[in-house]
């Protein structure tokens, strides 16, 4: 009987330089090997891929799916050396099984393996994991090579916005096209009179397309002002060095943008023309029922602004912007928590988080304690289907459904990062705003006042000259008004100064 074999040969980009690994080398070899053997080549399959992700390679795929069609009439896949079929041992075992199921051997001429000796298995299980460990100890090589580079001041990645990539000197240089608007951006941002959103507009509209979290990485990368940082393994930065490139960022411009973005010195928040014009598109007229719009009217040496129907409307009902605001404010302080129940509230939620982080540790902890029990248990998996004491299917299903489980408790585990001394943040926000409401709305900008009034009234108010009225109010601030005024803090001495907790310019803890 005819003995029918299919080759596959492989390089990685890399590897074409090397002697011997090319293609056609590779592919003179195994047909030497084939005909002094009279066995009949029925298919090459070639590709210039790397094998260090298993077999998810188009060419094998294209093969694996020719194997499977023609398997009673193969008995060898045939490569020159075990690191062309695969650089990941347990990948490698894998497949090698998939294949005996198709009665078809997987084999490297240069480095067989007769299977039906036992011991060989030792020879195999080398063979496969020497690929493997050359990666890992290049790996290591590589990570070396870029900290010395970047030690020596060296930006070894793609060019950031600003920088283009010198194909020549393999140096990032300033981008004549982004340079200026980078140089903008920091300026602007970094003078305090406009918010993160607002700046991140403008650079929008220059052409700078970044999201929002790469928008503030750029803010934050020392990269401008010519040093280069140095991450460990968690990617946290350990030191900066001077580096080649030219800087396009003084470091004095650096140090107030990262001042402005850590809140030490807040954007400046001027009056603009929509601020005396917060609750425009928010009220209702109590005559006819339609929305009210706002304008500014010219007299007397200035500009006098008032809410009114819009011109469709016959009711022709206008009032004094002035005088709705600040009814309004008034109308605000209805939803205002006194300091003594407020002192309560704060430190019942602080006794929460605190026996929550207790909690929270221990879910972490017994989570970590299942992981590392599913990680033995795929570990026993292998060495079972190494030794031919577990059947291919079996083993499949039952490591998909490990994996499966694994990845599950990791999402959990993650899930689980934030303590309470983080929530803490939160809280004192949320206390420093409900204890003043109204004063905080008033030295809100323009869209914070329209964030707030949304949040606190989820439908229109309407405004009948003197007072406001409202058909439904978020369903927290309808209880305020409720709480008993008569509650008297107990232990004087412990009173809390919610005063200075000072809420930042925005509807939650400044994350930018």
């Amino acid at each position: 009987m005819e003995t029918n074999v299919v080759l596959y040969i492989r390089v990685s980009t890399d590897e074409q330089r090397d002697k011997g690994f090319s293609l056609q080398a590779q592919e003179r070899k195994l047909r030497e090997f084939c005909e002094q053997r009279g066995w009949n080549v029925l298919e090459v399959f070639s590709e210039d891929f790397s094998a260090w992700k298993g077999f998810d390679r188009p060419a094998y795929r294209q093969m694996k799916d020719y194997l499977i069609k023609n398997s009673k009439n193969l008995s060898y896949l045939l490569f020159t050396q075990w690191s062309r079929f695969s650089r990941d041992a347990r990948e490698s075992h894998v497949e090698i099984q998939s294949l005996k199921k198709l009665k078809i051997e997987a084999n490297a001429i240069e480095q067989w393996v007769d299977s039906s000796i036992p011991e060989n298995k030792y020879m195999l299980a080398f063979y496969l994991a020497a690929p493997e460990v050359e990666n890992d100890r290049l790996s290591l090589r590589t990570k070396a090579g870029m900290q010395q580079a970047v030690r020596q001041g060296r930006w070894l990645w793609k060019a950031p916005f600003g920088y283009s990539n010198d194909t020549t000197t393999k140096l990032i240089v300033p981008n004549s096209e982004t340079k200026e608007t980078l140089q903008y951006i920091f300026s602007t941002f970094a003078s305090g009179a406009y918010s993160f959103e607002e700046v991140r507009r403008f650079a929008k509209d220059k052409g700078c397309h970044l999201s929002k979290q790469a928008f503030i990485n750029m803010l934050a990368n020392p990269l401008y002002t010519g040093l280069i940082p140095e991450r460990d393994e968690r990617g946290k930065v350990i030191e900066l060095h001077r580096g080649v490139h030219e800087p396009l960022i003084s470091e004095e411009t650096f140090s107030h943008v990262q001042a402005v973005m850590s809140g030490k010195r807040k954007p400046y928040q001027g009056k603009t023309k929509g601020n005396y014009l917060p609750l425009k598109g928010n009220l209702i007229c109590p005559d006819c029922g339609g929305i009210m719009t706002g304008s500014a009217s010219k007299g007397n040496g200035g500009h006098y602004h008032y809410y009114h129907c819009q011109a469709k409307s016959k009711c022709r009902n206008r009032y004094r912007a002035s005088t709705a605001n600040e009814a309004f404010e008034k109308y605000l302080r209805k939803f205002q928590v006194g300091k003594d129940e407020l002192y309560l509230y704060h430190h019942i939620l602080n006794d929460v988080f605190k026996v929550s982080d207790v909690e929270r540790e221990q879910e972490r902890k017994s989570l970590e304690t299942a992981i590392d029990n599913i990680k033995d248990q795929i570990k026993k998996l292998d060495e079972k289907l190494m030794s031919d004491d577990l059947p291919m299917d079996r083993y499949n299903r039952l490591s998909a459904a490990l994996e499966a489980k694994q990845n599950d408790l990791i999402t959990q585990h993650a899930t689980l990062g934030k303590s309470g001394s983080e929530y803490g943040s939160y809280l004192k926000y949320a206390c420093s705003l409900m204890g003043d409401i109204s004063g905080y709305y008033s030295r809100a900008s323009h869209s914070t006042k329209q964030k707030l009034i949304g949040s606190i009234f989820p439908e229109k108010l309407v405004f009948d000259g003197k007072d406001y009225r409202t058909g439904k109010v978020n369903e927290v601030f309808a209880q305020i008004p409720n709480i008993s005024k008569g509650y008297k803090q107990k232990q004087s001495n412990n009173n809390v100064e919610l005063s200075c907790w000072a809420p930042p310019s925005g509807l939650e803890p400044e994350t930018l």
